[in-house]
């Protein structure tokens, strides 16, 4: 995903999102939990810092559950680095996980 209405970029996002629709079952959750993911990282183009965790032992690596993800105890969680000095957001993963998260 390129450049988007806001002054970030965001980074590997598409590739990470095409392993993890790999790994997610097709159903009728499935679906809905797609469009809540590519939603929620649209939202990263004004605002990478919503709803996140920043990681202690990783420099500007940053953490979160996705709102609205949880099904069958499990949630889709995603993981990016953000740079202030070039307004980048470069995605390290989108992952399904076991609850708590």
């Amino acid at each position: 995903m390129a450049k988007g209405g806001a002054d970030w970029t965001l980074e590997g996002f598409t590739h990470w999102l095409e392993i993890w629709e790999m790994n997610e079952p097709a159903s009728a959750v499935y679906d809905h939990l797609r469009v809540t993911v590519i939603s929620w990282i649209l939202g990263r183009y004004s605002d990478p810092y919503q709803g996140m965790r920043r990681d202690a032992d990783v420099d500007n690596l940053w953490f979160s559950a996705i709102p609205g993800t949880e099904h069958g105890g499990e949630v889709v969680c995603c993981s990016y680095l953000i740079s202030e000095a070039t307004r980048t957001v470069r995605c390290a993963s989108i992952m399904t996980l076991s609850m708590p998260v």
